[in-house]
């Protein structure tokens, strides 16, 4: 998906923590704000923010948009953190350790969040899978030729990461299916991150604090992502 313009592509930080707004939200389900934005402490809350450091070596051609042989850097070393409060005095403290580790699974490298690569179109053939298991099944499907590990799938509400295939109607995911399924729709899951691909997510850090009734949980993460070709306009 090509940006509207270089200034659309450059704005890293609103893409990166709107993904990480729309996908916190759905998976912890409580609200998650890029910037503090009301007059009053809403909680229990999440606030994401994105820091965007060095460029990495070697800078490359852009392969892609209206000016595919220009030499641009691609690659980028950045930190997210995502900060978690609860308030003690409206019954916040008992909740925060479930937050905290919703927002860790969330996160995981092999999440249903920025690596969800995909237009959301539809995929050739049903699929099932049973509760507890990682092995999809699939009946006039094509595997092989429209899937890779890595690759988003979508079957009955929930979201799986391919981690093999053995051949067009068989593969496995890496989680096990939370419900049965038999017989459904399979689609790739909309990408919650158009422009860019992430290469490396990886947990960091986590402070905690106290301020009066006030819990805060840091999560920080490292990450480094690049550009992709078709994101240049």
């Amino acid at each position: 998906m090509a940006a509207s313009d270089l200034n659309d592509l450059n704005n890293f930080e609103y893409h990166f923590e709107s993904a990480a707004v729309t996908f916190l939200n759905s998976d912890i389900g409580i609200d998650v704000f890029r910037t503090v934005i009301e007059s009053s402490l809403v909680t229990p809350r999440i606030e994401v923010q994105l820091f965007v450091e060095a460029a990495n070596e070697p800078f490359a051609p852009r392969n892609g948009g209206g000016s595919s042989t220009t030499l641009d850097y691609r690659s980028f070393a950045s930190t997210f953190e995502a900060r978690l409060f609860t308030d003690n005095a409206t019954g916040g403290a008992a909740d925060h350790a479930t937050y905290r580790s919703k927002i860790r699974t969330a996160l995981m490298r092999s999440g249903s969040n920025w690596t969800n690569a995909g237009s959301g179109g539809s995929l050739s053939g049903t699929g099932s899978i049973v509760e507890g298991s990682s092995n999809l099944t699939g009946s006039g499907t094509s595997f092989t030729t429209e899937l890779t590990p890595g690759s988003g799938i979508s079957l009955g509400g929930q979201s799986f990461i391919v981690s093999s295939i053995s051949s067009d109607t068989a593969l496995t995911t890496t989680s096990a299916a939370t419900a049965t399924v038999s017989g459904e729709a399979l689609s790739e899951p909309a990408s919650n991150l158009n422009y860019y691909d992430i290469k490396l997510l990886k947990p960091s850090s986590m402070e905690y604090d106290v301020d009066g009734d006030l819990n805060m949980s840091a999560l920080v993460y490292d990450l480094i992502w690049e550009i992709r070709d078709d994101a240049w306009p």
